[in-house]
């Protein structure tokens, strides 16, 4: 089927998460812009990896949340990225086990490259 803008946009209104652990989810940015749903899943934190500006939700706080900007290309090179990404983990279980990361994507390209 050819991509057209109802799929965008469908694509974006449908949220949706894979719980990866017990504290760590994967998610698309409608997940991450959802406040109702991220409150559902328990999400204390929140890494965004996409293109322009982050999700901001009044439940989530500014420091704990992390936004780098990719483009999701199969050029972009991700490892500059990783030990933040682990760092911001690691920290947000260690300061309390019951915290919950989000991590989100526009596309799945880069985040597939980023596993």
């Amino acid at each position: 089927m050819p991509l057209n803008m109802f799929n965008i946009l469908l694509a974006e209104t449908c949220a949706h998460s894979s719980c990866i652990t017990p504290q760590l989810f994967i998610s698309d940015r409608s997940t991450a812009r959802n406040e109702e749903k991220v409150k559902e899943l328990g999400i204390t934190h929140i890494i965004s990896l996409t293109p322009g500006c982050a999700p901001e939700l009044p439940c989530i706080p500014a420091n704990q949340r992390l936004h780098i900007e990719l483009e999701d290309k199969d050029y972009v090179n991700i490892l500059p990225f990783l030990q933040i990404t682990t760092a911001f983990i690691s920290a947000a279980i260690k300061s309390d086990p019951r915290n919950k990361v989000l991590v989100c994507q526009f596309i799945l390209n880069s985040l597939l490259h980023f596993m």
